[in-house]
């Protein structure tokens, strides 16, 4: 069964250059470590809030396991490229099958960024979220990270920022019933 509801693969074209977003795989691992590697750090910085230098082998099953009920995530990949890399991943994670919060994270590649693929994977996220019966995403951000915040408001509506301390801070989005 296809977690995503049968909504994906499906691709586009961003400045010419095909992009398929689709759901994550178990045999995404090797994928999912080169993306790292590629990001810079002051991308690895905005996403893990710390300079993180690589994924171990439990977190990479960790982060390619699926189901579409206690977590999901969807990948950004170039088809057409030797080994189809992934350039954006986009995922979250709740507590409980029937929790209606769910935590969300995302990240796009540095190459990626301000070309409209971290917002068409957050919608896509935020849509098989609602199909699964969340209701909000909460988002840990460093204060001050606009892009991250639009990403969010592209999919919901802000409920509550608690400050975490160290320039962290929660944020809590109510999704759009109908999509963003």
């Amino acid at each position: 069964m296809d977690p995503a509801g049968g909504a994906l693969p499906f691709a586009w074209t961003v400045d010419g250059t095909v992009v398929r977003l689709r759901s994550i795989g178990p045999d995404d691992g090797p994928r999912l470590a080169e993306g790292l590697a590629r990001l810079s750090p002051e991308t690895r910085f905005a996403r893990f809030h710390y300079p993180k230098g690589a994924f171990s082998a439990g977190e990479l099953r960790r982060l390619t396991w699926s189901d579409g009920v206690l977590q999901f995530a969807l990948v950004a990949d170039l088809p057409q490229a030797p080994g189809a890399p992934l350039v954006a991943v986009a995922r979250w994670v709740r507590d409980a099958p029937d929790a209606d919060t769910a935590e969300v994270a995302y990240v796009t590649g540095d190459g990626w960024q301000r070309r409209g693929l971290g917002r068409a994977l957050v919608r896509q996220l935020a849509a098989q979220a609602r199909r699964a019966g969340v209701a909000r995403f909460r988002a840990e951000v460093i204060v001050g990270n606009i892009a991250a915040v639009k990403l969010l408001e592209c999919v919901g509506t802000a409920e509550q920022e608690t400050d975490l301390g160290s320039g962290v801070a929660e944020l809590v989005y109510r999704l759009d019933p109908a999509g963003g």
